[in-house]
């Protein structure tokens, strides 16, 4: 069990507990900290995880390096990455993953989100949406062999670390599964803004992945749009407001794009330009 940290009390202790409930197997759990602030490597210690320091960088990003840490220290056959924030959702869900893995090599487990407020029912919503949709759920719990094969998660994609690693495993021709049992993910209070802020954040890093060779970016922006369409009388009248946080969503993660794109422009034109003594003097820094 991963579970990358950072000022994690909030949700921590719920995630650990409904671990700790699992029914039918042994568990391990490593917990790989950002120097957390606040109480986050107490809990962790209650509940008697390991717990592996990891260096606090300016802004939490998605945690491929941390699940590749906590996958070095761990040593079980099977392996769950976890978020802090979410919850298994039934004492029998470990026990129905290493089942599935009898005849698969990766288990996809539906997530189901929780939170309060309209933007949290929203977000709810389409989450919905996306349930059942291959190109859009990524596994979390692996075999540890086929973990191995891959060597881990992509640490230079920072963003689409889960589509990134999946078509790893779709080009590999490994047995993706899903079960039919779910985790809840704790939202909490779902703030537009801060939604926006992330992904800005995202978008900044997602031509790493956009531009790696056998990216399924397009393929999964139809599956999105199909998604949509397909579930308009189950959303109801949230699909108005659902539309418009998208958009808001697709707004930060256009602002991320743009910014990392000028910036690397920026380096290019600069590395490009002839050094001040040869503009002057041409032929000098030859001789």
């Amino acid at each position: 069990m991963i579970i990358p940290t950072r000022d994690s009390a909030r949700t921590l202790a719920t995630c650990l507990e409904s671990i700790e409930s699992q029914e039918g197997v042994a568990t391990e759990i490593v917990l790989v900290d950002q120097e957390s602030h606040d109480s986050t490597r107490d809990i962790a210690s209650d509940y008697g995880a390991i717990v592996v320091n990891a260096r606090r960088t300016s802004a939490y990003t998605p945690p491929s390096q941390s699940r590749n840490i906590g996958f070095s220290r761990s040593s079980g056959e099977y392996v769950l990455h976890l978020d802090s924030d979410m919850e298994l959702s039934t004492p029998r869900l470990l026990l129905t993953c290493v089942d599935a893995c009898q005849s698969a090599h990766a288990v996809v487990i539906p997530e189901i989100d929780v939170g309060f407020g309209f933007w949290a029912k929203c977000k709810t919503m389409e989450r919905q949406c996306q349930l059942g949709r291959s190109w859009l759920e990524c596994p979390r719990f692996f075999r540890r062999s086929m973990l191995d094969t891959i060597s881990g998660y992509n640490t230079k994609i920072t963003s689409g670390e889960d589509w990134e690693i999946t078509d790893r495993l779709v080009f590999l021709g490994a047995r993706i599964t899903r079960i039919p049992l779910f985790i809840r993910h704790h939202l909490g209070g779902f703030s537009l803004s801060k939604q926006a802020m992330k992904k800005y954040s995202y978008g900044k890093t997602m031509q790493n992945y956009v531009r790696l060779p056998n990216s399924q970016m397009s393929r999964r922006l139809g599956v999105y749009v199909s998604a949509y369409a397909g579930n308009l009388r189950h959303v109801g009248l949230y699909i108005y407001p659902v539309i418009f946080m998208r958009s808001v969503e697709a707004l930060g993660m256009f602002a991320g794009i743009t910014y990392s794109t000028l910036k690397t422009e920026t380096r290019r034109d600069k590395s490009s330009r002839p050094h001040p003594l040869e503009e002057r003097i041409p032929g000098l820094l030859d001789s």
